[in-house]
Formats: structure tokens, C-alpha cells, sequence
């Protein structure tokens, strides 16, 4: 496991949020590369990982719990991300910057 050595803070960057629908992904969201980020949903969501002209996220991605706060990173490979939820609900993703 990889121990934080920097600590985040919201970046000056608008958070992303929408509404999703129920079995359905968002469309590519995109937060460059080496990017620290946090994402939500209301509903059990699925997070994607790629590049331009990825396909949409499903329930074969990796799942998060409900409600829970996740903090990511996009590492060096890849600059987007997708969102899919099965029961829908709104979403957000804030970027952070590293103080």
C-alpha cells in the first residue's frame, strides 16, 4: 500500500456533477494526467479509467459503495475517467491539488 506524501487540498477547478441515470455512464470526464482527485455517488457507482474515445464505464469496473468518498489518481497512463450506476443518482469529482 502507498503512503501519502503530500497533503491534498481543493483545487480552484469547478467540481463536476450531474445527475446520472439509472444504468448509465457519464461521458468521458476528463482530468489529465497525474491528477489527484474525489469522487461520489448517491448510488453504487462503477469508476473507468482511459483515454480519448474510451468506452463507456459498466458494472464490469471496479465498484465503490454508495455515498462513499473516494480519492483517486489518473497516474501517468491515462487522463479521464467514466462513471456508471446502476441505480443512478448525482455524482461529483473535485480535482485536488497537492499543498
Amino acid at each position: 500500500m502507498a503512503v501519502q506524501t503530500f497533503v491534498p487540498t481543493f483545487s480552484g477547478d469547478a467540481v463536476t456533477t450531474a445527475t446520472l441515470g439509472a444504468a448509465a455512464s457519464t461521458a468521458e470526464i476528463v482530468l489529465g494526467v497525474d491528477q489527484v482527485f474525489l469522487v461520489t455517488c448517491a448510488g453504487d457507482f462503477h469508476v473507468k479509467f482511459g483515454n480519448t474515445g474510451m468506452a463507456a464505464a459498466s458494472v464490469s469496473d471496479f465498484q465503490f459503495p454508495a455515498n462513499s468518498v473516494q480519492q483517486l489518481y489518473t497516474g501517468d497512463h491515462t487522463d479521464r475517467i467514466r462513471i456508471f450506476s446502476t441505480a443512478g443518482g448525482v455524482y461529483w469529482v473535485q480535482k485536488l491539488d497537492r499543498a
